[in-house]
Order: structure tokens, then sequence, then C-alpha cells
């Protein structure tokens, strides 16, 4: 932003979860007078995973010596943020990949900012999912599609991908063969190899065996 002459007045937050938090404090020391925004929902999910057991239990364990002090986003007041002239809008979506999600739609550029509410080619996280839930976020992602945005990005990206609104509705079937996969699948390894060979070109694979051991737990 600073290379390109730009002064950040916002750093809006889609959703609570830590690895979409813990870089603010780094934006507010190279951008003095920004603000970091969200909603009520992600704000309650940021407090929660900037508390010290949950950073030190969880995210320490993960990254050890490498979070920074955790800043938690200003609730916002309304749901637009106005960029030179142009409005930018929040959209709730209830539970995705966590509760209390958003993206954010800038309609004049035909730009939706998806945080984990779409996927991009990247196995996607299920640990806090159940049915209802899934079923939840299907719905979000129906809204999303039905904004008919020209760009969509992603929280979690395959770095060879671009920002295509296609993804949405690869994030609808990956969700749908989730259901199929659980119904058909006797436990964690048979849920992770099936899907795996479903999807064999999505990253992140270790977050589908983290789905599996949560929606296929031994007996």
């Amino acid at each position: 932003m600073r290379g390109h002459g730009r002064n950040l007045t916002h750093i809006y937050v889609t959703h609570g979860h830590g690895d979409h938090l813990f870089g603010i404090g780094q934006l507010t020391a190279a951008f003095p007078g920004v603000r970091a925004v969200a909603t009520a929902g992600t704000v309650a999910g940021a407090r929660l995973q900037t508390a010290d057991d949950y950073i030190e239990g969880f995210w320490g364990r993960l990254f050890p010596g490498q979070i920074p002090d955790a800043v938690v986003p200003d609730e916002m007041e309304g749901d637009r943020i106005l960029l030179e002239g142009h409005e930018l809008r929040v959209i709730e979506t209830g539970h995705t990949d966590t509760a209390g999600s958003t993206v954010l739609w800038a309609p004049d550029a035909g730009l939706v900012v998806a945080g984990d509410v779409v996927y991009n080619n990247t196995h996607m996280y299920l640990a806090e999912t159940d049915a209802a839930s899934r079923a939840e976020w299907v719905a979000a992602l129906r809204r999303v599609q039905d904004l008919g945005a020209d760009h969509v990005v992603a929280g979690h990206k395959h770095p060879d991908h671009d920002d295509d609104p296609v993804i949405v509705q690869q994030s609808i079937d990956y969700l749908a063969d989730i259901e199929k996969t659980l119904a058909s699948t006797a436990d964690a390894v048979e849920f992770y190899r099936t899907m795996l060979a479903r999807h064999p070109h999505r990253a992140n694979p270790g977050s589908l065996w983290g789905a599996a051991k949560t929606l296929k737990p031994s007996k």
C-alpha cells in the first residue's frame, strides 16, 4: 500500500479466527491512524481466539514463538464503509467455517472479499461444523453467488488459481461431497482417502485430515 502511495484507513476482519487477526498490529504500526473493524459476531470470536489460554494452547503450539501481540478489532457502527466515494457493504453469513462469519461486498468493483466463507482450491476447515451449520454455509454461499460478483477473493487460496467466482460453486460442491462421503465411509481414514481422491488438487490436505478426525471420530 505505501509503495503505491495509498493511505490505509480501515482493516476489515471477516471473522474471528486467529490466522486472520494476528497481522493487525503490524498493519496499525505501518499505517498510523488506521482502524481495524468487524461485526459484533467477529469481535466475539476474536476475543476468544486472542485469549491467553487459546493462544498458548492452540496457536502457540502450532507456531511457537511466532504469534505477535494480538489486537482485537473495534465493533463496527452500521454495516457500511465508505472508501473514496464507494460503498463497501458488510454481509453477515452466519455460521460457515466458524460462527459470526461475514463477507465484504464492493458492488462498484464487482468484488467480494469472502474471508473463509469461500475457499479457492484448498481443503475447507470443517472442525467447527456439524450437518446443520454446513447447510447454513451452503445457504450463505448461494447468497454470495446471487451477488453476481466478477471477482471473489477467498481467505484461503491455491496460489496457482485466480479469483474467479466459479470458486463459490466449487465450495458448494465440496460441501455436498462432504455429506456424501460422511454417509458412505466407515472411519476417518476411509473418509480422508475418499475425499482426497475426489479433490486431489486442492491444497492443504492437513485441513482435510483434521476434518476427518473431527467428523469421523474413533469409537
